[in-house]
């Protein structure tokens, strides 16, 4: 079972049941090294393993412009996989820790200000980060604290400029069906306002991945999803 990185914005998108999708470049950066010297043949998904070319999973297909030769990737998640999301955390003063014993921890989740008792054993790698206090990235969240699951219910491939607006509202961003403006609220409450759905998607994703970096327009696996209770 994998974990998923999610930021604080998004993390608060999911809590309220508008984010239904998420676009990853995971397993892409060679061909995003040239973005446009990939051109997409096919998506296929091989549900069971295929007995001729023991491919199990889901396929993108490539042809490589100015070349016979083709590129295949495979995508690093499966349809019906379970994912838990890593979320921005920190550890607050109310805890304790015994490495020989279990471990009773108290957390608080930055999206929400949430906090809760954890009753647990924790790996002795997680304790080191769990020394310091403060804020701690998605990255640094262990699956003992973990709250929130999705199930992956489907996969395909494209370029991140190409999201429609049916899609860019599940990413988690609001759009007013009469106006066409769209809106992004984050953790803290605050309502930011776009003149457009495409204004609001360029927003949120160089907010991730860096200023500018929609503009470079890299291939993205778009995963669909729901959210699951723990398995």
């Amino acid at each position: 079972m994998k974990g998923i990185m999610m930021s604080a914005i998004n993390v608060f998108a999911l809590s309220t049941d508008a984010k239904r999708q998420t676009r990853r470049m995971k397993k892409l950066k060679r061909i995003n090294e040239k973005p446009n010297g990939y051109r997409l043949i096919d998506v296929i998904t091989f549900p069971t393993i295929n007995p001729d070319t023991q491919q199990h999973g889901t396929y993108a297909y490539f042809n490589i412009e100015g070349s016979i030769k083709q590129r295949i990737i495979k995508c690093p998640w499966d349809i019906k996989e379970i994912l838990w999301i890593q979320e921005p955390w920190e550890l607050i003063d109310d805890y304790s820790i015994d490495i020989d014993n279990k471990n009773t921890i108290r957390v608080q989740y930055t999206t929400d200000n949430i906090s809760r008792i954890v009753f647990n054993s924790v790996r002795y790698y997680d304790l080191k980060i769990m020394r310091s206090k403060g804020h701690k990235p998605s990255m640094f969240m262990p699956l003992e604290v973990v709250r929130t699951w999705i199930q992956i219910l489907n996969i395909s491939i494209q370029r991140a400029n190409e999201i429609s607006i049916e899609d860019i509202s599940k990413e988690g961003i609001r759009i007013h069906k009469t106006n066409m403006t769209a809106y992004i609220t984050d953790p803290t409450d605050k309502t930011r306002r776009f003149q457009s759905p495409a204004w609001a998607w360029s927003y949120l994703w160089d907010s991730i991945n860096g200023k500018g970096s929609l503009a470079k327009n890299p291939w993205v696996w778009v995963l669909d999803f729901k959210q699951v209770k723990k398995p």
